[in-house]
Protein backbone atom coordinates (compact mmCIF):
# COMPACT_ATOMS: atom_id res chain seq x y z
CA UNK A 1 0.00 0.00 0.00
CA UNK A 2 2.99 2.27 -0.64
CA UNK A 3 3.38 5.50 -2.35
CA UNK A 4 5.63 5.74 -5.68
CA UNK A 5 7.16 9.24 -6.56
CA UNK A 6 4.28 11.09 -4.69
CA UNK A 7 1.55 10.28 -2.49
CA UNK A 8 0.44 8.91 0.78
CA UNK A 9 1.07 5.24 2.23
CA UNK A 10 -2.33 3.52 2.55
CA UNK A 11 -4.34 1.52 5.36
CA UNK A 12 -3.98 -2.09 5.74
CA UNK A 13 -5.65 -3.23 8.85
CA UNK A 14 -5.43 -6.97 10.25
CA UNK A 15 -8.18 -7.52 12.68
CA UNK A 16 -9.73 -10.70 14.32
CA UNK A 17 -11.64 -10.93 16.99
CA UNK A 18 -10.08 -13.96 19.00
CA UNK A 19 -6.42 -13.96 17.82
CA UNK A 20 -3.91 -13.10 14.79
CA UNK A 21 -0.56 -14.36 14.55
CA UNK A 22 1.33 -12.08 11.67
CA UNK A 23 4.65 -13.08 10.13
CA UNK A 24 4.56 -11.63 6.92
CA UNK A 25 5.60 -7.75 5.80
CA UNK A 26 3.22 -4.93 5.09
CA UNK A 27 4.81 -1.59 3.41
CA UNK A 28 2.62 1.82 3.43
CA UNK A 29 5.20 4.21 2.47
CA UNK A 30 4.83 7.61 1.48
CA UNK A 31 6.22 8.56 -1.83
CA UNK A 32 9.98 9.08 -2.69
CA UNK A 33 9.13 12.92 -3.54
CA UNK A 34 5.95 13.80 -1.36
CA UNK A 35 4.36 12.27 0.33
CA UNK A 36 3.13 10.66 4.27
CA UNK A 37 3.78 7.33 5.44
CA UNK A 38 0.52 5.63 5.85
CA UNK A 39 -1.48 3.66 8.78
CA UNK A 40 -1.31 0.15 9.90
CA UNK A 41 -3.23 -1.87 12.47
CA UNK A 42 -2.05 -6.03 13.11
CA UNK A 43 -4.49 -6.84 16.11
CA UNK A 44 -6.29 -9.50 17.71
CA UNK A 45 -8.89 -8.53 20.27
CA UNK A 46 -7.99 -11.63 22.94
CA UNK A 47 -4.41 -11.89 21.33
CA UNK A 48 -2.20 -11.51 18.93
CA UNK A 49 1.10 -12.85 17.98
CA UNK A 50 3.40 -10.64 15.94
CA UNK A 51 6.50 -11.68 14.59
CA UNK A 52 6.60 -9.44 10.99
CA UNK A 53 7.96 -6.21 9.54
CA UNK A 54 5.77 -3.01 9.27
CA UNK A 55 7.08 0.25 7.05
CA UNK A 56 5.26 3.33 7.41
CA UNK A 57 8.33 5.41 6.48
CA UNK A 58 8.19 8.37 4.69
CA UNK A 59 11.62 9.87 3.10
CA UNK A 60 10.06 13.97 3.15
CA UNK A 61 7.21 13.31 4.69
CA UNK A 62 5.38 12.20 8.01
CA UNK A 63 5.90 9.26 9.48
CA UNK A 64 3.15 7.20 9.28
CA UNK A 65 1.98 5.24 12.22
CA UNK A 66 1.49 1.42 13.70
CA UNK A 67 -1.10 0.29 15.98
CA UNK A 68 -1.05 -2.68 18.23
CA UNK A 69 -4.39 -3.50 19.57
CA UNK A 70 -4.39 -7.02 22.08
CA UNK A 71 -6.04 -7.70 25.35
CA UNK A 72 -2.74 -7.53 27.51
CA UNK A 73 0.26 -5.72 26.46
CA UNK A 74 3.93 -6.91 28.31
CA UNK A 75 7.25 -5.33 27.27
CA UNK A 76 9.64 -7.71 28.15
CA UNK A 77 13.59 -6.62 28.70
CA UNK A 78 16.22 -7.11 25.37
CA UNK A 79 15.59 -9.40 23.02
CA UNK A 80 15.22 -12.60 24.50
CA UNK A 81 11.65 -13.92 23.80
CA UNK A 82 11.73 -17.50 23.10
CA UNK A 83 9.95 -17.04 19.93
CA UNK A 84 13.06 -14.66 18.27
CA UNK A 85 14.72 -17.44 16.38
CA UNK A 86 11.81 -17.76 14.82
CA UNK A 87 12.74 -14.29 12.45
CA UNK A 88 15.08 -14.33 9.77
CA UNK A 89 18.67 -13.25 10.65
CA UNK A 90 18.50 -9.98 8.66
CA UNK A 91 15.00 -8.91 10.31
CA UNK A 92 14.89 -5.57 12.76
CA UNK A 93 11.80 -6.94 15.23
CA UNK A 94 11.64 -9.35 17.30
CA UNK A 95 8.57 -10.27 19.32
CA UNK A 96 7.84 -12.74 22.21
CA UNK A 97 6.80 -16.05 22.74
CA UNK A 98 2.63 -16.45 21.70
CA UNK A 99 0.02 -14.67 23.25
CA UNK A 100 -1.42 -16.88 26.48
CA UNK A 101 -4.41 -15.73 28.40
CA UNK A 102 -4.90 -12.59 25.87
CA UNK A 103 -1.72 -11.23 26.66
CA UNK A 104 1.16 -9.78 23.86
CA UNK A 105 4.82 -10.54 24.84
CA UNK A 106 7.07 -7.46 23.25
CA UNK A 107 10.48 -7.32 23.38
CA UNK A 108 12.21 -3.87 24.28
CA UNK A 109 14.20 -4.08 21.27
CA UNK A 110 11.29 -3.70 18.57
CA UNK A 111 9.88 -0.43 20.10
CA UNK A 112 13.39 1.03 20.32
CA UNK A 113 14.48 0.04 16.20
CA UNK A 114 10.60 0.95 15.23
CA UNK A 115 10.54 4.28 13.53
CA UNK A 116 7.52 6.68 13.06
CA UNK A 117 4.43 6.77 15.25
CA UNK A 118 3.77 3.77 17.23
CA UNK A 119 0.45 3.32 19.25
CA UNK A 120 0.12 0.68 21.98
CA UNK A 121 -3.67 -0.19 23.27
CA UNK A 122 -4.65 -2.51 25.49
CA UNK A 123 -8.46 -3.36 26.41
CA UNK A 124 -6.58 -4.33 30.02
CA UNK A 125 -3.09 -3.46 30.97
CA UNK A 126 0.35 -2.76 29.88
CA UNK A 127 2.96 -3.50 31.66
CA UNK A 128 6.76 -2.85 30.97
CA UNK A 129 9.03 -4.86 32.85
CA UNK A 130 12.59 -4.49 34.49
CA UNK A 131 14.49 -3.69 31.43
CA UNK A 132 18.44 -4.86 32.01
CA UNK A 133 19.89 -1.63 31.15
CA UNK A 134 17.59 0.68 32.79
CA UNK A 135 16.37 2.17 29.50
CA UNK A 136 13.32 2.18 27.29
CA UNK A 137 14.99 4.38 24.44
CA UNK A 138 12.70 5.45 21.23
CA UNK A 139 13.93 6.05 17.90
CA UNK A 140 13.73 10.24 17.16
CA UNK A 141 11.00 11.33 14.70
CA UNK A 142 8.00 9.48 15.78
CA UNK A 143 5.58 9.61 18.68
CA UNK A 144 4.37 6.83 20.94
CA UNK A 145 1.31 6.45 22.60
CA UNK A 146 -0.14 4.30 25.72
CA UNK A 147 -3.37 3.25 26.46
CA UNK A 148 -5.06 1.10 28.68
CA UNK A 149 -8.33 0.83 29.62
CA UNK A 150 -6.94 -0.26 33.11
CA UNK A 151 -3.35 0.23 34.00
CA UNK A 152 0.21 1.47 32.75
CA UNK A 153 2.57 0.42 34.66
CA UNK A 154 6.05 0.35 35.16
CA UNK A 155 7.90 -2.62 37.06
CA UNK A 156 11.05 -1.18 38.13
CA UNK A 157 9.89 2.41 39.01
CA UNK A 158 14.15 3.41 38.43
CA UNK A 159 13.41 2.96 34.60
CA UNK A 160 13.23 5.67 32.29
CA UNK A 161 11.54 6.29 28.91
CA UNK A 162 13.94 8.30 26.61
CA UNK A 163 11.81 9.58 23.79
CA UNK A 164 14.94 10.96 22.18
CA UNK A 165 12.48 14.53 21.52
CA UNK A 166 9.47 12.70 20.40
CA UNK A 167 6.32 12.92 22.09
CA UNK A 168 4.70 10.83 24.76
CA UNK A 169 1.42 10.23 25.83
CA UNK A 170 0.23 7.27 28.58
CA UNK A 171 -3.67 7.30 29.18
CA UNK A 172 -5.08 4.61 31.22
CA UNK A 173 -7.49 4.47 34.00
CA UNK A 174 -4.07 4.65 36.64
CA UNK A 175 -1.03 5.42 35.89
CA UNK A 176 2.22 4.35 37.73
CA UNK A 177 5.18 5.40 35.63
CA UNK A 178 9.44 5.22 36.52
CA UNK A 179 11.34 8.30 34.95
CA UNK A 180 10.35 10.06 31.67
CA UNK A 181 13.08 12.29 29.39
CA UNK A 182 11.74 13.77 26.56
CA UNK A 183 14.92 15.98 25.27
CA UNK A 184 15.85 16.89 22.62
CA UNK A 185 19.44 15.93 21.73
CA UNK A 186 21.59 16.95 18.64
CA UNK A 187 19.49 19.49 17.46
CA UNK A 188 16.23 17.33 17.78
CA UNK A 189 13.00 19.50 19.44
CA UNK A 190 12.17 18.13 22.41
CA UNK A 191 9.38 16.34 22.96
CA UNK A 192 5.69 16.83 24.42
CA UNK A 193 4.92 14.30 27.45
CA UNK A 194 1.30 14.03 27.92
CA UNK A 195 -0.15 11.41 31.32
CA UNK A 196 -3.77 11.30 31.63
CA UNK A 197 -6.36 9.11 34.26
CA UNK A 198 -9.67 9.39 32.23
CA UNK A 199 -12.66 11.85 34.12
CA UNK A 200 -14.70 9.91 36.44
CA UNK A 201 -11.99 6.90 36.50
CA UNK A 202 -10.68 7.71 39.99
CA UNK A 203 -7.15 7.10 38.96
CA UNK A 204 -4.11 8.21 40.11
CA UNK A 205 -0.62 8.75 38.58
CA UNK A 206 2.36 8.12 40.33
CA UNK A 207 5.50 8.78 38.25
CA UNK A 208 9.49 10.05 38.48
CA UNK A 209 11.44 12.44 37.22
CA UNK A 210 9.89 14.19 34.24
CA UNK A 211 12.12 16.27 31.69
CA UNK A 212 11.90 18.24 28.43
CA UNK A 213 14.77 20.23 27.59
CA UNK A 214 16.96 21.18 24.66
CA UNK A 215 20.25 20.07 24.28
CA UNK A 216 22.30 21.35 21.87
CA UNK A 217 25.87 22.66 22.20
CA UNK A 218 25.75 24.72 19.09
CA UNK A 219 24.39 28.40 20.38
CA UNK A 220 23.05 29.15 16.51
CA UNK A 221 20.22 26.59 16.77
CA UNK A 222 17.92 27.11 19.26
CA UNK A 223 14.41 25.76 20.78
CA UNK A 224 11.57 25.92 22.90
CA UNK A 225 11.59 23.29 25.68
CA UNK A 226 8.56 20.65 25.43
CA UNK A 227 5.05 20.45 27.09
CA UNK A 228 4.58 18.71 30.15
CA UNK A 229 0.96 17.90 31.22
CA UNK A 230 -0.15 15.75 33.77
CA UNK A 231 -3.88 15.13 34.75
CA UNK A 232 -5.59 12.92 37.24
CA UNK A 233 -8.95 12.02 38.24
CA UNK A 234 -7.66 10.70 41.09
CA UNK A 235 -3.85 11.59 42.92
CA UNK A 236 -0.61 12.41 41.69
CA UNK A 237 2.37 11.44 43.37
Amino acid sequence: ASAIASGNGGEVIFWADEATQFYGNISARGGLMLGDGGFVEVSGKESLLYQGVVDVSSVLGESGTLLLDPENIVIFNGAGQPNDGDLSADSEIFFGDAPVGGTSNISEDILENTAGNIVLEATNNIEIQDLLDGELTLTPGGSIRFAADNQFSMVDRSDVIVTSGSDITIIADSIQAGNILADGPAGIVPGDIFLNTPTASGGDIEVGALRSIFINNDPTITSDGGAISVISDGNIT
